[in-house]
């Protein structure tokens, strides 16, 4: 099970600006970069450790990543309820 969650995580990590910035990153990566989770984590992260201050332009970034995150994670949430619903009426 560890190694399908380190299959999935890994490139997510990769494909995200966690590491690097997106304006390093080939284009058809950086459009992958753009709708990353991990991407969105990362820059709101970022915005509170390295500048220890928000303003509102930063609140602006930081707001849209929060519900991006929050979005993001009530599809899954809703596709994964949706499928264990399929698989155990498949039993």
């Amino acid at each position: 099970m560890i190694a399908v969650v380190n299959l999935l995580n890994l490139p997510l990590l990769f494909a995200s600006s966690a590491l690097l910035p997106i304006s390093s990153m080939p284009d058809w990566l950086q459009m992958v970069a753009k709708v990353n989770p991990i991407s969105r984590a990362a820059e709101t992260a970022r915005v509170f450790i390295v500048q220890g201050s928000i303003n509102a332009t930063d609140m602006s970034t930081v707001v849209f990543d929060v519900s991006f995150l929050v979005g993001f994670a009530l599809l899954f949430t809703i596709v994964g309820v949706l499928a264990s619903r399929l698989a155990l009426r498949a039993e």
